[in-house]
């Protein structure tokens, strides 16, 4: 599987989202990225809903970073595992 090019995506910025999607993820950037590509492509701005992306400490990807508008991208210093991240998300 040869993945090099991440299409930028473009999500709507709401300021009072209905739904939060919380997602952590560790090194996992081109699975990460399909997975907003997913979204993405398969919802609408019926309900409204915010992209909160948690980093558990991955290696830094310029590439895969400036391909995503409108979500909302947390950074661990350290790597805090699933359980730890998700609540970090959920928390803001």
């Amino acid at each position: 599987f040869d993945f090099d090019h991440y299409e930028p995506l473009y999500f709507n910025e709401n300021t009072n989202p209905l739904i939060s999607i919380v997602i952590p993820f560790y090194n996992q950037h081109v699975l990460t990225y399909l997975c907003l590509k997913s979204i993405f492509s398969n919802t609408s701005n019926k309900f409204p809903y915010e992209i909160i992306l948690v980093d558990d400490a991955s290696e830094l990807n310029n590439l895969f970073q400036d391909s995503l508008h409108g979500v909302k991208l947390i950074k661990n210093h350290s790597n805090l595992g699933f359980l730890k991240s998700s609540n970090k998300g959920a928390t803001g």
